[in-house]
């Protein structure tokens, strides 16, 4: 990412912290690397921040991880919380299952309000369901839907009932959430992923007709 900042000099950590072992310093150090060289490959970077998290790496510095996002790469705990999110499920998909699997962040971010232990059955039923392996924005929800009972849940005058107007504040954060991800990925240089983003935009504001990325 251009811009990064160095580390700070122990300018939030706690006067006493417990030092990083060698061992730490050089998975500190590994991690850092893979999301400061890759972060438009979003589940090797969500799986770095997940063994600092984890292993409050970034302890010496810091004394929370959310500073430590903040101050060292720039994002917040929802961008954080998202990368993380996404590397375990993908984790959870078995090696052998025979099914695609994710490529990016979009594919799977519709999937991150699924338990974490749903979303194998919830990938691999919109995979299977896919028309010429198109992953529609309409065909996600459904499946999501289906998995988490949603339908079934809600009394019959809120499936229907929603204001308009709620679905366009929605529909207006989910675009300007995305033409943030495209920019980013404009200025790693990674093309690939920012037109995919567009074709999301595409399909959230024309009714599902590019696919989800």
């Amino acid at each position: 990412m251009n811009g990064i900042k160095p580390l700070p000099q122990d300018i939030s950590a706690p006067a006493r912290v417990t030092p990083l072992t060698p061992k730490e310093r050089d998975q500190l150090k590994e991690c850092e690397h893979t999301i400061q060289s890759g972060m438009g490959i979003f589940f090797e970077v969500g799986r770095a921040l997940l063994v600092i998290r984890d292993g409050r790496l970034y302890r010496r510095t810091h004394s929370s991880f959310e500073a430590y996002c903040h101050d060292r790469w720039g994002f917040g705990r929802s961008y954080a919380s998202r990368v993380i999110g996404a590397a375990e499920r993908l984790r959870l998909l078995p090696a052998d299952c025979g099914v695609r699997k994710p490529t990016n962040e979009f594919q799977i971010r519709p999937f991150l309000k699924l338990d974490a232990d749903a979303f194998p059955k919830a990938w691999q039923e919109a995979v299977r369901r896919a028309k010429k392996g198109k992953l529609t924005p309409n065909l996600v929800q459904a499946v999501i839907r289906e998995i988490s009972g949603i339908r079934d849940k809600l009394p019959p005058t809120e499936k229907c009932s929603r204001p308009v107007t709620r679905q366009k504040k929605v529909l207006l954060g989910q675009v300007l959430s995305l033409l943030t991800q495209a920019r980013r990925s404009i200025q790693a240089h990674d093309v690939d992923t920012a037109l995919a983003t567009l074709d999301t935009i595409e399909a959230l504001l024309f009714g599902g007709k590019a696919d989800v990325i």
